[in-house]
């Protein structure tokens, strides 16, 4: 299909799709956004909380699923759709969304752009199955025409990676500002979990896995206990990787803070929950590109607590939108906490900060109309 400004363009985004974490918030915030003269189609390969929740917003979710890892066969099916349904470009995120993707594209004759969300060579604490990762993804990695980093880090790492650099364009993670505002009650979480307006109270957002290095928010929130016995930590979200979650539960009953801690499993009500916190935790240990939770939680005007991974630093400025302290230290943490929860004045202060710094960089607006620039290039040159 010729490229013809103003003209609408069809879109097919591929992702896992099978949780709802950063890489599908990011996609949901900016698909909300983006131009009507693109029409983005999303294609999950897993019939999970992406579809589940994509539907029920009104996105155009075509459900691909993968009976395995190497199910070739939905290269095939990608392929019928694209040349039957006159897509324009193929927009893919995740190893297993990049490999029949980019294949699909070609044999459509299509560009693809490819999201990279994270560092395949760090994923998971498994270096084995990261490497294997990175090779499967590198396979396939020259059809790819644009590759978009959600960080300065990322596309460093994609460089170091044989990348070329003008194939790499930074386009940030982003928040829809009007779904986390200051606005928001806070009470109904607290009340739920029977949490006192006067009790500090942290959390952490997240797929819990073992790179997010939760144990030692649990080592923290110990020590600020011995301190200031009120406190209370949410842990919200789930992930059984390897029982990691339910290793975090035993551990905080050995610690002896079970009544202290709150495991809420899955829930859809982030804004509110982020609007009950004194201020958000994120002790990640690598892996991370720029995580969405981060921003959500300074658009809701929270300070941050995080490690400088990646590119966390990117968006946590130390001492001035929260604080970034050392992986796998939780007497750092703790300091950190007690900071937070002692000094209500600095914690609004960073939090204004946070705020204004995410509606200037971060938001789906802004985001979505750097992903149409990518578009429209791609589309014009390949007409």
């Amino acid at each position: 299909m010729s490229y013809l400004p103003g003209v609408s363009h069809r879109i097919l985004i591929i992702l896992n799709g099978e949780y709802f974490a950063g890489v599908e918030r990011t996609v949901e915030n900016f698909s909300r956004r983006i131009d009507s003269r693109f029409s983005l189609t999303h294609a999950p390969l897993f019939d999970g909380e992406f579809a589940k929740k994509g539907r029920g917003s009104g996105l155009d979710i075509r459900l691909i699923p993968m009976k395995r890892r190497f199910d070739l066969s939905v290269i095939f099916k990608l392929v019928k759709i694209l040349k039957e349904e006159k897509f324009s470009l193929i927009h893919t995120h995740n190893i297993r969304a990049n490999m029949v993707g980019r294949i699909a594209a070609r044999i459509a004759g299509l560009p693809v752009v490819t999201h990279i969300h994270s560092p395949t060579l760090e994923e998971t604490t498994n270096s084995l199955k990261n490497r294997f990762n990175y090779l499967i993804d590198s396979i396939t990695s020259g059809l790819t025409d644009i590759f978009i980093a959600v960080s300065k880090s990322l596309k460093e790492e994609l460089i170091k990676q044989g990348i070329p650099k003008d194939k790499i364009i930074v386009i940030p993670a982003c928040v829809e500002m009007d779904k986390f505002k200051e606005q928001i009650n806070g009470k109904a979480f607290r009340e739920e979990y029977g949490i006192g307006l006067d009790e500090p109270l942290a959390g952490m957002v997240a797929w819990f896995r073992p790179r997010k290095g939760a144990e030692y928010f649990l080592e923290a929130a110990a020590q600020v206990v011995k301190v200031i016995p009120q406190s209370r930590f949410a842990f919200v979200g789930e992930g059984e990787y390897e029982g990691y979650l339910l290793k975090l539960k035993e551990m905080a009953n050995n610690l002896g803070i079970t009544q202290n801690v709150i495991f809420t499993g899955f829930r859809k009500d982030i804004p509110r929950i982020l609007a009950s916190l004194d201020c958000l935790v994120l002790p990640s240990l690598f892996g991370e590109g720029l995580p969405s939770v981060l921003l959500e939680a300074m658009a809701m005007k929270k300070p941050t607590i995080a490690t400088p991974v990646q590119g966390i630093p990117e968006v946590v400025i130390n001492e001035k939108t929260g604080f970034l302290i050392p992986p796998k230290n939780s007497k750092a943490l703790s300091d950190a906490l007690l900071k937070i929860f002692r000094d209500k004045e600095m914690a609004k202060k960073m939090g204004e900060e946070g705020r204004r710094m995410v509606e200037e960089g971060f938001s789906a607006e802004r985001v979505a109309k750097m992903l149409e620039v990518v578009y429209d290039q791609l589309l014009e040159k390949g007409s």
